[in-house]
C-alpha cells in the first residue's frame, strides 16, 4: 500500500530501492536524488568494481553502498544487494 509522507513523497514500508552500478560516477548522484524527490525510501547502491568515483557519488548523495571487489555484472551486483 502506498502512503503520503507528505505531498510529495511516496513512503513504501519495507521496501529499499536497489541500484546496481558500474562506472556510473557522473550519474548515479542524480539518480539517487530524483527517487529521493518522490519515494521516502532507503538507497541501496552496489558498486560493480567500478573504477570511477561512483561509490564517492552515491555516498555523498546519501545512498548506502557495498562495493564489490570483482566484476559480478548487473545481475550478479543484484543478487548482492538482494542477500544485504
Amino acid at each position: 500500500m502506498l502512503a503520503r509522507t507528505d505531498e510529495s513523497k511516496i513512503s513504501l514500508p519495507n521496501t529499499v530501492i536497489l541500484i546496481p552500478a558500474y562506472n556510473e560516477g557522473e550519474v548515479v548522484a542524480e539518480v539517487i536524488n530524483e527517487i529521493r524527490e518522490i519515494c521516502n525510501c532507503p538507497v541501496l547502491v552496489v558498486d560493480d568494481a567500478s573504477t570511477d568515483d561512483t561509490i564517492i557519488k552515491a555516498q555523498q548523495a546519501g545512498a548506502t553502498v557495498i562495493p564489490l571487489a570483482a566484476q559480478l555484472g548487473a545481475w550478479g551486483a543484484t543478487q548482492t544487494g538482494l542477500r544485504y
